[in-house]
């Protein structure tokens, strides 16, 4: 109204005013009902045939009875960061993971995550970041059939012929703790689906996986020189690529190529960092999708290939 005011022309614009408002409130409320049916939609869980021949880990092999990174095939979900930080934690203490899982023995599992809690008493995250554990139960119907490993019925133990579900179940756990919630309103699991889905970065994720403030770098000087001493004193690392050219098949492939196999747009867990037979240091990733594994990188070589590398604390 400005401050001319006209009180003729004042009470028109009142009047314009409220309408707008009521529109503006109907159409929040549309929104807030296509909302509410789009999030509690029904998960698409699980079948209860599949639920019935399923184990939370594989009980053969050499690692039998403990979560292992050969057991995470990322799938329906653009959760790579979520995936590789979970198995960059596998790599160093998978007695950390197992300790995070719960089964209830009830078809439900409990998952203990870690999230920031700061405030006066630690002048809110200026001293550091405080943490506070935060557990989340999820049902086999709340795990997704587009989960890790359910999509492709992936990892199955040779002893029995079922499906490791692990992976799936600590990925719903982190849906959950992420579905959207307004005004008090929770839309539910598909909805932390949705959240969690689309790309992320893997430093917060390192972070609720261990209660430990995690680093991001750039793949440069001093912290790309320690990569070797970092990961030998188990520290968890992650790398991310840039994107690719569009054709999924590898970073600014125009320009360099892609000599090593990496996906553009990724992230990766580093598995081993070690000197090799010419003396020349060596860098070994994990694909969360349980194949398509690139090729060792020789350090020298990690720049130009990666844009960032995330560095959490078992």
């Amino acid at each position: 109204m400005g401050l001319n005011f006209n009180p003729i022309n004042g009470a028109n614009d009142i009047k314009g005013a409220i309408n707008f408002a009521k529109d503006a409130a109907s159409d929040f409320k549309g929104a807030m009902n296509g909302a509410k049916n789009v999030g509690s939609s029904p998960t698409p869980g699980i079948s209860s045939q599949l639920q019935s021949n399923t184990e939370l880990y594989n009980t053969s092999g050499p690692n039998a009875n403990e979560p292992s990174l050969s057991d995470i095939h990322q799938a329906g979900y653009g959760d790579c960061y979520f995936l590789a930080s979970v198995g960059a934690l596998d790599q160093h203490d998978p007695n950390a993971v197992k300790n995070m899982i719960h089964d209830n023995g009830d078809g439900t599992y409990t998952v203990t995550f870690h999230v920031q809690n700061n405030g006066i008493h630690n002048g809110w995250g200026v001293f550091g970041d405080s943490y506070t554990t935060k557990q989340v139960t999820v049902s086999a119907s709340e795990i997704s059939a587009k989960g890790a490993n359910v999509d492709w019925n992936t990892v199955t133990d040779s002893n029995n012929g079922k499906l490791v579900i692990w992976p799936a179940v600590v990925e719903a756990a982190y849906a959950k703790m992420h579905d959207t919630k307004i005004f008090g309103h929770d839309f539910g699991i598909n909805s932390g689906y949705n959240n969690i889905g689309n790309g992320g970065n893997p430093q917060p994720v390192l972070e609720n996986l261990t209660g430990q403030d995690a680093k991001s770098y750039s793949p440069s000087g001093a912290e790309l020189n320690n990569l070797q001493s970092q990961f030998d004193s188990g520290k968890l690392i992650t790398v991310c690529t840039p994107e690719s050219d569009g054709t999924q098949d590898g970073y600014n492939r125009k320009k360099y190529g892609n000599p090593y196999g990496l996906i553009g747009d990724h992230v990766y867990t580093v598995t081993n960092v070690y000197i090799g037979s010419n003396g020349q240091e060596y860098v070994t990733l994990n694909n969360p999708w349980g194949f398509d594994q690139p090729r060792d990188i020789p350090l020298s070589d990690l720049p130009r290939v990666i844009n960032g590398i995330e560095v959490g604390i078992a």
